[in-house]
């Protein structure tokens, strides 16, 4: 049996379609935004209609080894690659993934006499190879599987676009690409939120779960990882409970880094910007000696104060230094053999830990605060490919360390985390296959609060947890691989533990919970260029080990206790999905629909003098996402390449039952769109994002909490990269062009306009 494998699309001159999602508005403009866009939509897939794409040259016909042909005509072949023009643009191929060339084997000009049912099927297959379809994913069912055959909705965010996106760090990529919504504090504290769910940085309540390389990360910050080491950022849309546990209420992002198993190539670079800050970087990565492979990459930058628009006062204090780091390794035992270690940092000294902006006294501190992870994988295939398995180790710690003197506040925490895991791939015939393994996951937090310079009481006990999780996947392609089926269930089992905590009072214990969640989906390809998909499925989130067990006093001046509630159950959420894609030559476009209602919340009450936990918060949320990227180039039979590209989450109803508001920190409405112009020396990204009005919870300082309502955001991004040689590389990067007042919490303004400017060589 055959593997499937990716197509490396050419550097230069390839027509693949990045994938995307969005960033949007309110009220009216809503309505009008959305009209826009569907009627911009509907018109490209209309022109396209009669378009199609078409080169001169040598005919031939491109058989790859994981069952692929490509039809088109060869524009170079060496003894490394082939180059293939198609009817949708033109694809650079490895010499390892080709099978065979044939020439002649096609008509080059006179396609009349290609049977026409051949013709529309194969321009099907290809388009869904330059839209990046056929890509490989490691979120949807735990290894790698042909994003064309997943019944679930799937953005993909490319090297190129984090690039081009001038992205700081994972979230704020995501923010910029795909339909989420996103808290970014300036001190560098990030987190993201998929669907309705609102961001929780610093928290271990996430709903949405976080993986890097297919494996769930403990990390509640995703500002400390090293997006110079990101190959591509997959976010899997709707419950990913079934696969990974605890957290995959929204979704799951998977974050893949690089894997250079080609040529040795590197890259080093600086960049200056405004305000003072700079970034330093370098790469490297390949393979040195056969059966051996390697990547390492650094960076370090330096954030300082800004002034924060429309009144430019400064803000944030002195310049903090940060450095991130990442090695891998790999080694081939044998030709169905290979072991990966890796290992990769974070650390930031003397961190600005500021207040809100309007009352910048509060809790004010610096911090030093780290990351380390290393992880080692093993896996394994029969010859036939019949199986494919995998046994991995990971561990790794997350600190935050305060820094003690005189009239400072601050909190610190360390969590070190352990998981084993092993899973295996039964593939049954080329159209049925199954995913089960079991994981173990142990984590210890261990809490900490400074006072003018001494110690004192945390504001939570410390904390253990084990979980013990198996989970099977079960993915179908039937009726002439038109009808693919995936189902998928998971069963977690957790053994929660309340610590004796220095300078708290508190009374230990230990407690179990479990959860069981299925998802299963579908998908229909109705047409050569159209198909339906739809999913259903459960999410949870386990409680903290405070929530349910002991009791303690919080030194927050409050004198009710703190009780743990052994009945508290994890939270639980439902979602439905349906959409329908539209993929054709040089046009990419799906709409779906969500429903998700969220069972058993958890939230803090009051009984009297005691403070408890229960499942007592209901809440709903349904909505309409969409994305659409057309090749401009492709249609009007441009030599250079020219996309355009929107996407967009509506929410239309986003509804806390129990306490009758909105959610909290979540827009309405998200939206980019924008223009990519790439050439042969030249490239270049104009980015519009739309951030409709949301409610943020505000405490301002010795003064009850607030509800604030955030209006508009309006921000746009350029992106200018030009290739002086082969080897030197410049660009120019301009964030908030317009100079928005941009806050994705209230009360923590972030810059408004920045101009990098960057030097890369490449080597």
């Amino acid at each position: 049996m055959k593997n499937r494998k990716d197509l490396m699309p050419a550097q230069q001159d390839r027509r693949a379609v990045p994938r995307k999602a969005g960033r949007g508005a309110s009220g009216k403009q809503e309505v009008k935004m959305l009209k826009g866009v569907k009627g911009a939509v509907a018109g490209v897939i209309m022109v396209l209609a009669v378009a199609v794409w078409s080169a001169d040259g040598c005919a031939a016909k491109l058989y790859l080894r994981d069952g692929k042909v490509l039809t088109g005509t060869v524009t170079s072949s060496d003894t490394d690659f082939v180059t293939l023009s198609t009817d949708f643009g033109r694809f650079t191929v490895p010499r390892n993934k080709v099978e065979r060339l044939v020439y002649n084997e096609v008509p080059a000009q006179d396609e009349g006499e290609e049977d026409p049912v051949d013709r529309a099927e194969r321009l099907y297959k290809e388009s869904r190879i330059a839209n990046g379809l056929d890509g490989t994913v490691v979120t949807a069912n735990r290894g790698e599987c042909m994003l064309s055959d997943l019944p679930v909705v799937v953005d993909i965010i490319t090297r190129k676009d984090i690039e081009k996106t001038n992205a700081k760090n994972v979230a704020d990529a995501i923010a910029r690409n795909c339909g989420a919504d996103i808290i970014s504090y300036p001190e560098g504290l990030s987190d993201v939120g998929i669907r309705g769910f609102a961001p929780n940085p610093g928290s271990n309540m996430r709903r949405t779960a976080v993986l890097v390389d297919g494996r769930k990360i403990l990390t509640t910050n995703l500002s400390t990882i090293l997006i110079d080491d990101v190959e591509r950022i997959e976010v899997l849309k709707g419950p990913a409970s079934y696969l990974y546990g605890s957290g995959g209420m929204g979704g799951a992002i998977n974050i893949v880094t690089k894997h250079s198993r080609e040529k040795v190539k590197g890259e080093v670079g600086y960049e200056f910007r405004t305000f003072m800050a700079w970034k330093g970087f370098a790469d490297i990565g390949g393979s040195a000696f056969p059966g051996t492979d390697y990547d390492l990459t650094l960076l370090a930058f330096e954030e300082a104060q800004y002034p924060v628009p429309p009144a430019n006062r400064l803000w944030l204090g002195n310049s903090c230094t940060n450095y991130n780091g990442a090695y891998r390794s790999g080694f081939k035992l044998t030709d169905n053999h290979r072991i990966d270690w890796r290992v990769d940092m974070f650390l930031a000294q003397d961190m600005n830990y500021a207040g809100d902006f309007e009352n910048k006294v509060q809790d004010p501190g610096k911090k030093d605060m780290s990351r380390l992870t290393y992880d080692v994988i093993y896996g394994g295939k029969t010859e036939t490919d019949e199986h494919m398995w995998q046994a991995r180790f990971y561990g790794g710690n997350n600190v935050s360390a305060y820094k003690s003197q005189a009239g400072y506040k601050t909190n610190d925490s360390r969590t070190d985390y352990m998981n084993i895991s092993a899973q295996d791939r039964e593939r049954f015939s080329d159209h049925h296959e199954v995913v089960f393994g079991a994981d173990y996951n142990w984590d210890k937090t261990v809490n900490g609060r400074c006072a003018n310079g001494a110690n004192t009481a945390p504001l939570a006990p410390d904390s253990e947890k084990f979980n013990f999780g198996v989970f099977a996947c079960d993915r179908l392609r039937v009726m002439d691989e038109r009808l693919m089926l995936t189902l998928g269930i998971r069963y977690d089992g957790y053994k929660l533990d309340a610590l004796s905590t220095d300078f708290l009072k508190n009374s230990p214990g230990e407690e179990y919970s479990s959860s069981f969640d299925p998802r299963v989906a579908a998908a229909w390809r109705v047409s050569d260029i159209a198909q339906v998909h739809a999913s259903a499925g459960t999410g949870f989130v386990v409680p903290e080990p405070y929530q349910k067990i002991g009791s303690f006093t919080p030194p927050t001046g409050d004198t009710r206790a703190v009780h743990g509630n052994i009945d508290l159950l994890p939270e639980k959420n439902v979602v439905y999905d349906a959409g329908v894609t539209f993929n054709m030559p040089a046009v990419y476009a799906d709409i779906s629909y969500f429903y998700s209602f969220l069972n058993g919340g958890i939230e803090k009450t009051t009984t009297g003098a005691t403070l408890t936990y229960q499942n007592a918060v209901n809440a709903e949320a349904y909505g309409i996402e969409g994305k659409a990227t057309v090749v401009l180039s492709d249609i009007w039979g441009w030599s250079k390449t020219v996309r355009a590209y929107a996407n967009f989450t509506w929410l239309l109803k986003n509804w806390d039952i129990t306490n009758q508001r909105d959610v909290y920190n979540v827009g309405k409405f998200k939206a980019n769109c924008g223009v990519d112009f790439e050439g042969k020396r030249m490239n270049l990204r104009c980015n519009y994002r739309f951030v409709g009005d949301r409610r943020d919870l505000y405490q301002p300082l010795n003064e009850p909490a607030q509800v604030k309502q955030v209006g508009n955001l309006n921000i746009v991004d350029v992106n200018f990269n030009y290739k002086i040689v082969e080897w030197l590389h410049a660009s120019i990067k301009i964030d908030n062009l317009l100079n928005q007042r941009v806050e994705d919490k209230y009360g923590y303004p972030l810059p408004g306009t920045v101009v990098f400017g960057g030097i890369a060589l490449k080597f």
